[in-house]
């Protein structure tokens, strides 16, 4: 009897704690989405080994990367795009990437400061991940391309 009772109360300690350990995951998640939006891409997910090209537009200037380190910072800017639930307002982008594949197939990503691209849908994008994008990827693959103003 003695036991049985032990049982029962030890188990229920063990639910208590799975339980309050998936709550508390679920939780974190939640937040985390609700702060920081949604990826568009996981680095993980992109087969960044199988890009043989990524072609960047900005305005009427493009860039074609074949080299594997600028493809692989292009893969990792595009990780850092964000987007939230809801409708996005209907735009241009800014920025596109366009990654070719080995395949054959091609998965476009862009951005404006609003808006966030991929693969001809629209989503509404978080400003702060767009900024960023837009700003590395002028940075990083457009710098001296452009006139500037200043000494």
């Amino acid at each position: 009897m003695k036991s049985d009772l032990v049982k029962r109360i030890s188990l229920r300690r063990v639910l208590m704690v799975i339980g309050s350990f998936i709550i508390g995951v679920l939780t974190d998640i939640s937040f985390s989405y609700f702060m920081d939006g949604i990826p568009v891409l996981y680095y993980d997910n992109l087969k960044h080994t199988d890009i043989i090209s990524v072609q960047i537009t900005q305005g009427d200037e493009t860039v074609l990367l074949t080299d594997a380190t600028d493809i692989e910072k292009a893969a990792r800017f595009v990780c850092t795009l964000r987007y939230r639930f809801g409708k996005a307002k209907d735009s241009e982008a800014e920025v596109m990437y366009v990654f070719s594949f080995e395949d054959g197939t091609k998965m476009e990503i862009g951005a404006n400061s609003t808006t966030v691209f991929k693969n001809g849908k629209q989503y509404r994008g978080d400003s702060d991940s767009c900024e960023f994008f837009i700003t590395c990827t002028k940075g990083m693959f457009f710098h001296g391309r452009t006139a500037r103003s200043g000494p």
